[in-house]
């Protein structure tokens, strides 16, 4: 698959439309916007990265609250808690969208996590370039299915939420490039580690997401498809 300038030029109008999310997910007053209504996953994924940023823990303190309410004046409600024998309290939803978005979260507050969303959207749309093309590294048919695919549905307005659902996306897609390329490798035998690779990453998304496991089964599908001649002629 080559690149050129007519790629690049393709992949630039391609990601226009997702200038304004960025802009919005920089400049929006999201406290005001909700009404300073902080409840529920909403609360607890934002909580457990500002923890993460401020404490480098997920313990639940006063110092987490007296920071939370700087910004929601109501706190947040509704957070999934958990008590461990010590008698400490932690939060107790999967760490790695916390901890991924805990950087944006220090320097932006909720307008981090937005930030860290819409990145997660932008690499989405790059992948979707990457995987409807087939000769180019950017086709014009790549950036209209793309963008039909995912951004005339619901998608983008995950993108001003507090929660996983536009991280989880990500993963998937970023799980089946490594497939894709194995499928696309013209190599003898092909490189089964793509596969592998491909497996431990929509592994990390199921420990954020169960049912994102069923992703699973598509590189595992291939590895048991090309196995089975081998294994005969044995």
């Amino acid at each position: 698959m080559r690149c050129n300038r007519n790629s690049l030029i393709r992949l630039l109008i391609g990601l226009l439309p997702a200038i304004p999310l960025l802009s919005g997910a920089l400049m929006i007053d999201l406290p005001r916007k909700w009404n300073n209504s902080f409840i529920g996953d909403s609360a607890v994924y934002y909580a457990m990265s500002d923890s993460i940023a401020h404490d480098s823990d997920l313990r639940y303190t006063h110092n987490d609250l007296l920071r939370i309410t700087k910004e929601w004046s109501s706190g947040p409600q509704g957070v999934l808690l958990v008590a461990h024998d010590n008698g400490e309290i932690y939060y107790a939803k999967p760490v790695v969208f916390p901890l991924l978005s805990s950087p944006f979260t220090l320097l932006l507050k909720s307008n981090g996590i937005l930030t860290f969303n819409t990145l997660c959207f932008i690499s989405i749309l790059l992948i979707g370039f990457y995987g409807f093309s087939y000769q180019d590294c950017c086709e014009w048919n790549a950036v209209v299915w793309t963008w039909i695919f995912w951004g005339l549905t619901v998608v983008p307005a995950y993108i001003f939420s507090l929660t996983p659902e536009i991280f989880n996306a990500f993963l998937i897609m970023l799980g089946l490039v490594p497939w894709l390329a194995y499928i696309r490798s013209q190599e003898k035998p092909k490189p089964i580690k793509l596969l592998l690779i491909s497996m431990i990453i929509l592994g990390i998304s199921a420990a954020n997401r169960p049912p994102n496991g069923l992703f699973i089964l598509v590189p595992l599908g291939s590895l048991t498809n090309d196995m089975i001649p081998v294994l005969k002629n044995r």
